[in-house]
Parts: structure tokens; sequence; C-alpha cells
């Protein structure tokens, strides 16, 4: 990698695949009982959400509940779809695999936790149905969620001091996933198994890159990132490593994960998208790798489709020497 540190700017990315490309958001639902279903289909029994009321212009984490029935045991390697509509107009489809061994059962039930950004919108009506590996669907069940209003006591007119400088002239910027928004929570199970948040980073520098482990870009700013985040680590910085396809463009697993990480000697979490939620939240081009370095309070300063090993390291080594306040 060292043609990367000459004077000529050398960009490494890849395209993604167009069938891999498509912009998803995140369900939403609250408790209905579906109608009956054929016999020989599934049953979405329910879908449950809190909280029942999602904050307006905001990031809203979702906690769903489902039951199911299914006497052919076929749902595992099937999918849980979803419809989701505003009171915009806008309407988003979400397929969510089903992996776990708990749906090749005639019943069980699941938890999903995931993050909805909810745009200024009245409400949103979910119609939801599960298919199973031989394509049979459930009959789907509809659900409709408010969105609370705009709190009339919010920045705007507040002339306090809290001490830290920032109050009055230099509100936070609106949640999103784009430079100058406050980067939007996610949560993934990284290489041993553990639950981690973008958010349990507050404080920090963050690198956040999406890499499918085909991409050779990928994997060249997978050898040089150890020595990267080695360099900065005790100054606030971490490297959160979003995996979302396999080396044969299917979905990822733990396993991956934790063979990437032994791979390339990697002491950071190493993050498993295996739904594409997360990339499909951030991701605007099929181009890969998706680079983005969040500052100390969680504002998005640099967001590119490539890797560029001098580029990237300069943008770290100056937010990192920006001084530490976190006003949250």
């Amino acid at each position: 990698m060292n043609s990367l540190r000459t004077a000529v700017i050398i960009v490494l990315a890849c395209a993604l695949p167009a069938a891999a490309v498509g912009l998803m958001q995140v369900p939403v639902a609250a408790q209905e009982e579906a109608e009956p279903a054929a016999k020989d289909k599934p049953k979405l029994v329910s879908m449950t959400i809190t909280p029942k009321l999602l904050e307006r212009a905001a990031a809203n984490l979702l906690k769903i509940k489902i039951s199911f029935k299914d006497d052919a045991k076929n749902l595992r390697n099937g999918t849980l779809e979803l419809q989701i509509d505003d009171s915009s107009g806008q309407s988003t489809d979400v397929t969510i695999d089903l992996k776990k061994k708990k749906y090749g059962r005639k019943k069980g039930k699941d938890r999903i936790k995931t993050e909805l950004f909810v745009g200024d919108v009245d409400w949103i009506r979910v119609s939801g149905w599960l298919r199973d590996e031989g394509d049979k669907r459930s009959t789907p069940k509809r659900v409709k969620i408010e969105v609370a209003p705009y709190d009339d006591d919010g920045d705007d007119g507040d002339d306090g001091d809290d001490g830290d400088g920032d109050d009055g002239d230099d509100p936070l910027p609106p949640w999103g996933t784009e430079i100058g928004n406050r980067a939007l929570d996610f949560t993934l199970r990284d290489q041993d198994g553990n639950e981690v948040s973008l958010h349990d980073y507050w404080g920090s520098v963050i690198l956040v890159d999406f890499s499918p482990m085909w991409c050779g870009p990928c994997q060249a700013e997978a050898a040089e990132a150890e020595q990267l985040y080695q360099t900065h680590k005790n100054s606030g910085f971490v490297i959160l490593t979003v995996l979302f396809e396999d080396y044969g463009g299917e979905a990822i697993t733990q396993a991956d994960c934790g063979l990437w990480a032994n791979t390339y000697g990697l002491t950071f979490p190493v993050l498993a998208d295996i739904a594409k939620n997360i990339w499909n939240l951030y991701q605007k081009s099929t181009n890969v790798p998706l680079n983005m370095v969040i500052d100390r309070k969680m504002v998005i300063r640099y967001k590119v489709y490539y890797y560029n090993q001098a580029e990237l390291e300069a943008k770290v080594a100056e937010i990192v020497a920006e001084p530490p306040q976190v006003p949250r």
C-alpha cells in the first residue's frame, strides 16, 4: 500500500452489482391480530412495536415482537415483508430474511431491534406478511402508528446557558445520514457476538466503513486499518467495520466477521449487517467501500464511496486533534 502515500492521488472503489442497490428503511408496526391463513400457509399471529408514539424528524429505536404459526415448518429461509406508507404519500418496501432455527418450527416468537428515521409526517401505516421458502404468503395485516408533533419548547428562543458555549447561536444539527447531520444510531452484533451500537461511542471520533468481503479496495483498507486504529486509539478514536456481503455476494454471518478480523488482525468491532438494513439506510451510491468519519458530537464530517489512504488518514488526524467538547 506504499503507492498510496505518493503525491499521486489513488482512489480505490468497487461498484456493487445493480441487484444489490436499493434504499431500505426499517419496519414499524403495532399489535394486531392477523387474518386466518390457509393450513399450508404461514400465519403472522401478532406484531407489536414499542414505542407506540414515534418522534417526528428524529431517529426512533423500534423494538418489534412477532409471533407466528406454520404447520408446514417451512418459514426458515423465508422472509418477513413490510410495506411502510406515511402521510406524505411515500411508500417503502422492506424484506427481512428469516434465518434462525426457530423458524423451522410450527410456531414461535421473535424480537427484532431496528432503527427508523421518521420525517416530517403525521402517521405511518405498515402492512406486513410472512413468505415461506416455498413462496407461500400469509394473509397481510395493516397497522397505523401516530407521530408526535414538534415540541414547542425546543431550542428556538432558549436564552439559557448550560455552560458548554453551544447555546443559541449553534444549535445541534438534525439527525440524518449525510455530511453535516448527526449520525443515526444503529445496533449490530460483532465478531464475538456482542451487541454494538454506534452511539455507544459518543464522545469518540469514529470511522465507520461499510464493506462487502469480495471488494478489493475494501480488503486493501482492512490491511491498513489496524495501524490507523493503533495510531489514534489513545486519543479517543475507534473504527467500526460493517460487513454486508460475503466473498460470494451472499448475506454476511458472524463467522464471516470473525474471519475478516482474523485475516487482517483487527482488534476493533467488525459488525454483521445481515439484512443490509444499515447499509441501505446510509448508502446513496453503488460504489464501495463507504467511509464515514464522525466527530465527537456524532456529526458526520466525511463521507466518500472509495478508499484513499492518505486522504482518510489526514481527515482522521484532523478531527482527532479537535478539542473534545461533547454536548449531547
